[in-house]
């Protein structure tokens, strides 16, 4: 004699087993979630605005002299890429773009070098994040002899890039590649 009760008490073991495995499920991927939310919290943000001074004096303060008051950007700019495109790259391509404050004179002494022309150089493609620390009214001039001869080739480290000068501020600009070999 079947009074309904056994299909009642299948169909509530199965929806009571099948409720359980998709709540384990959800708490699965929100622990994933949390996990790598976490774990990017833990890696500094590659583009975040640096002020230290020591690398940029370590690959072009020979150029420019003693700097202050930097706000900067260092990345590997195919860092991004390597993760949708396969595998590393054997080179790895760093910039270095951003502001620094010269010793006073420095930017003038620097344009009107002999040997050196200056001219008119607005400031291109500078990253969102740098655009606070440019002042209001700067006007922006560059050398291209004074771009070539900063951009020294190391036997295992070749940089191009540019510098841009402010010379009532005695800032520079600089934006520059270094690639590894």
């Amino acid at each position: 004699m079947d009074d309904g009760r056994s299909g009642r008490t299948g169909r509530r073991r199965f929806l009571t087993l099948t409720g359980g495995i998709l709540l384990a499920g959800v708490a699965g991927t929100a622990a994933v979630s949390a996990l790598r939310s976490s774990q990017e919290q833990d890696e500094p943000d590659p583009l975040r605005v640096r002020t230290d001074l020591e690398p940029l004096e370590r690959r072009f303060g020979p150029a420019l002299g003693p700097l202050s008051d930097a706000h900067w950007i260092g990345y590997d700019i195919d860092a991004a890429q390597e993760s949708r495109l396969g595998p590393p790259s054997p080179d790895s391509r760093i910039r270095f773009v951003g502001l620094a404050r010269l010793r006073p004179g420095r930017a003038a002494g620097i344009l009107t070098a002999p040997g050196r022309t200056a001219t008119p150089a607005p400031l291109a493609d500078l990253p969102a994040r740098l655009e606070p620390y440019v002042p209001a009214g700067a006007v922006w001039r560059g050398s291209a002899e004074f771009d070539s001869a900063a951009n020294t080739e190391e036997p295992s480290v070749s940089s191009t890039g540019r510098f841009r000068f402010d010379e009532a501020h005695d800032l520079v600009c600089f934006d520059l590649l270094y690639l590894d070999m």
